[in-house]
């Protein structure tokens, strides 16, 4: 953890703050923190701060807080055809600590139809991995989950939306190559769609692309969902900073 992520419910009156989880023992156990020592907290949502630690008990520990400026915004949403569970678990804890604001699970044709019915697309069995990635990144906003359960459904959301940021599918037969794409081109919030195992179809890319997509392709190597979404976001972060 490069942070340690505080929420209201941690609060005991103000300033004090009471951690009773597995927070608590990566304070005591892996940070090795005594008291009178300082770690770096983000409140959920909220700024950046220190927080001291008054004293470390069997079962919690109490950290007085002072807080110190904002997080950064988060710059990206990522939209991502159902994988298998144990993927997307992988997926929302390394792609929250990359800066993701919004994660959408789409159907696609190419989704396996066991898992939709996974407990692993609720909101409460995520919930911890996206904490890990806040916390190992030093992100503060947690991000939203939003499902669809038809491609079209999902389509439909997006022409509605309003226009914000720019909108990318990764898709390996797309004419423009991801590293083609000019800096000032690529606007925050991204929204990145990336496709399940053998990739969306091409009707799927025509109709994300008939809502404001644009398709791209990334690289010369065929990527597991888990690697894509972390190496397209990696290329699209230098995109971002160059401009």
């Amino acid at each position: 953890m490069n942070i340690v992520l505080l929420y209201e419910t941690d609060l005991e009156r103000p300033g004090r703050y009471v951690v009773r989880d597995r927070r608590a023992l990566h304070i005591r156990d892996v940070l090795n923190k005594k008291d009178g020592d300082e770690i770096r907290v983000g409140l959920a949502d909220g700024p950046l701060g220190t927080g001291r630690v008054r004293h470390v008990l069997a079962n919690e520990i109490e950290l007085d807080v002072s807080v110190s400026g904002w997080a950064p915004m988060p710059w990206f949403d990522l939209v991502v055809a159902i994988p298998r569970p144990k993927m997307l678990k992988r997926i929302a804890a390394m792609v929250s600590a990359m800066g993701m604001r919004e994660l959408h699970l789409i159907r696609s044709w190419r989704v396996q139809r066991q898992f939709l019915s996974s407990p692993a697309l609720d909101e409460r069995t995520l919930t911890p991995f996206f904490e890990d990635g806040l916390m190992q990144g030093g992100w503060t906003v947690v991000p939203r989950l939003k499902r669809w359960t038809r491609f079209n459904e999902w389509t439909a959301h997006e022409a509605d939306a309003p226009p914000e940021g720019t909108r990318l599918i990764a898709h390996p037969g797309a004419r423009l190559d991801l590293v083609d794409v000019p800096p000032s081109s690529v606007h925050v919030p991204v929204r990145l769609a990336i496709g399940p195992e053998g990739g969306f179809l091409d009707e799927e890319v025509e109709r994300a692309e008939s809502v404001g997509y644009l398709a791209v392709r990334s690289g010369r190597s065929t990527l597991r969902t888990d690697a894509a979404c972390v190496a397209i976001l990696a290329q699209l972060d230098m995109l971002l900073r160059r401009h």
